[in-house]
């Protein structure tokens, strides 16, 4: 029997991404405002950014530095502009310093993620991999643990998502940050962890498809059937017929986001859903407020970041009714239009979906790029019914994984072209 070897910088990482998607969850954070809450609030971004101070510090390595300057501009490079693009339109709105105050906070946070996923990412390599899947398995069995301490043995009806008992459980399965990480955890097995360190885990990726299917976050199990399915299509193509599909992929992407919004912001989304017969979950409500604050137009501004979420706290019973104790807008597509406008939002699709995979491809090949794509795809589908573009935890990996894979990926095959060029010689 192998003796099991746990590095000290992995351990550290794993203690922190655990801390840090457990403060993610409603049902550890407490009441919103109390001291356990404000802990969690602040403190899980910060104990991520000393990770990666300590990576920082730890890997001096020149390759490594300059890979990691690369892509902390890559992803906070929109964020910034994005804020700044806001300071205009709150000059020229004389926007309440509260929307402003927001605005920023959101993008300090969010910059934060991506430094932290970049950093952890330069710092574990392949490890990441299992340190984020073994961290997500450990909230959710805690979070059961939780249940059936305060439950009982009741609680194993919230193990069988399709009992209609199971719905009384839902604050204990769900997760829903954890639960999209999971998510990603799962893509990574199945799109590239025969290749990684994940190849001998396959305890950890059946516990994860377990719980994916416990949290029942539809969107997500969608998200993750429709990524993988565009993999197996698309995955043994020929190089030249790849650098298409990415192409084509970003380009018929983006016309679908707009199209997309269109249809939330002239109210035509939510009257086809009714006309079929699906129950929207009181999104319609929220969303027929917030159409009121936008116009689909390309002279449409937008309301600087931050916007959406700030505006909540002024909703009342009148405004979103049996909705008002929702917080959340539950479309990061309807939100980024209004926040950063027609123009604005474009920029930012066109972005993720076809400036980052050229990058990438122009830098490290088209393959690595077709795989990051493939990421970026899952995130932009549970954009359309929910807020992962603002889940720090989320952002945090998905930009590690994008790093990872890029920089440090290296599939067999790869391994093998190496191994031969080495014996010519």
């Amino acid at each position: 029997m192998s003796e099991i070897k746990v590095k000290k910088k992995s351990f550290f990482a794993y203690i922190a991404m655990t801390l840090s998607f457990i403060g993610s969850c409603s049902i550890f954070q407490g009441t919103a405002g109390s001291l356990r809450w404000m802990l969690f609030y602040y403190g899980s971004p910060l104990i991520l950014l000393l990770l990666s101070i300590y990576y920082v510090s730890l890997n001096r390595d020149i390759r490594v530095k300059k890979e990691r300057k690369f892509f902390i501009g890559l992803f906070i490079t929109p964020r910034i502009i994005m804020v700044l693009y806001s300071c205009v339109i709150w000059l020229i709105s004389s926007t309440a310093f509260p929307y402003i105050s927001r605005g920023i906070s959101n993008t300090l946070f969010q910059c934060a993620a991506y430094i932290c996923g970049v950093c952890i990412a330069c710092g574990e390599k392949d490890d990441i991999l299992e340190i984020s899947l073994a961290s997500a398995i450990t909230v959710f069995g805690l979070a059961y643990l939780n249940g059936f301490i305060q439950n009982g043995i009741s609680f194993i009806y919230a193990l069988n998502p399709f009992s209609t008992l199971a719905d009384n459980f839902r604050q204990f399965t769900e997760l829903h940050e954890v639960a999209y990480i999971i998510g990603l955890c799962i893509l990574m097995n199945l799109i590239i962890g025969k290749h990684t360190s994940l190849k001998k885990k396959n305890i950890l990726f059946w516990v994860s498809v377990i719980v994916f299917i416990i949290a029942w976050k539809r969107i997500g199990i969608f998200a993750v059937a429709i990524t993988y399915l565009y993999f197996v299509v698309f995955s043994r193509s020929k190089k030249g017929n790849k650098s298409f599909f990415v192409k084509m992929t970003g380009i018929i992407g983006t016309i679908i986001c707009l199209a997309y919004v269109s249809l939330i912001v002239s109210g035509k989304f939510v009257t086809l859903l009714q006309s079929l017969g699906i129950d929207m979950m009181g999104r319609d409500i929220i969303y027929a407020y917030f159409r009121k604050f936008t116009t689909f137009a390309p002279t449409f501004m937008g309301k600087g970041v931050g916007f959406v979420g700030r505006q909540f706290d002024y909703t009342t019973r009148a405004d979103l009714y049996n909705m008002v104790s929702i917080r959340a807008l539950h479309n990061d597509f309807f939100k980024m239009y209004i926040e950063i406008g027609y123009i604005g939002f474009i920029v930012w699709v066109f972005w993720w979906m076809i400036k980052m995979p050229q990058i990438i491809q122009k830098r490290y090949g088209v393959k690595k790029a077709f795989i990051c794509l493939l990421f970026i795809l899952y995130a932009f589908i549970l954009y359309t019914t929910d807020n992962a573009e603002s889940y720090t935890n989320f952002q945090m990996l998905l930009s590690a994984i994008i790093t990872y894979i890029s920089c440090f990926y290296v599939d067999n095959k790869t391994k093998d072209k190496k191994a031969e060029s080495v014996k010519v010689i």
